[in-house]
């Protein structure tokens, strides 16, 4: 299923498309996925380090978003604290479980 070559794509909808290929095809090369996705590589290779950079940072931060009147506020909280806060409520159950 590979899309012909186009001369530009819009670098969000790229990502898109790496994305796409990545859950069809979870081990690929860079050459494999531009040529899967029809963008150029060098294109491909930007989209990956970007993936790889904010799956890094959130891997230990979580993104929240709530409206506050017309507004929307954007958060970042750590996910240690969730982590520890569900540990605690599972050890908790386990010990009522006894």
């Amino acid at each position: 299923m590979s899309k012909p070559q186009s001369s530009r794509i819009d670098f969000p909808q790229a990502i898109v498309d790496v994305l796409a290929a990545l859950k069809e095809v979870p081990s690929i090369s860079i050459a494999g996925l531009a040529k899967r996705t029809g963008i150029d590589r060098r294109t491909v290779a930007k989209a990956i380090d970007l993936i790889m950079s904010v799956q890094d940072s959130l891997a230990t931060t979580k993104i929240d978003r709530r409206k506050e009147g017309k507004m929307w506020v954007i958060s970042m909280t750590h996910r240690t604290v969730e982590f520890f806060q569900g540990a605690i409520g599972k050890m908790k159950r386990r010990g009522v479980k006894k």
